[in-house]
């Protein structure tokens, strides 16, 4: 559910998205969100990227080997 701040928030960004791609085609648009609470409403603004500091802060280290044997 989106507070008063997150829909004036989401509102910005429909206009700047908009306003960049009417004026400048070419540019993408990026928005970056530390968690995934608004994701959906973000992405419906038209932007292009959205970069999720949540994902990065949260991933446990997997150490993988990739180790293999010659079969001769």
């Amino acid at each position: 559910m989106l507070n008063e701040l997150d829909k004036i928030i989401i509102n910005a960004l429909e206009v700047a998205s908009a306003e960049v791609k009417y004026f400048y085609s070419q540019l993408q648009f990026e928005v970056y969100k530390n968690n995934l609470d608004t994701i959906e409403s973000i992405a419906e603004t038209g932007v292009d990227y959205i970069s999720v500091g949540a994902l990065r802060h949260s991933v446990n280290a997997l150490d993988i080997s990739l180790k293999i044997n010659a079969i001769i």
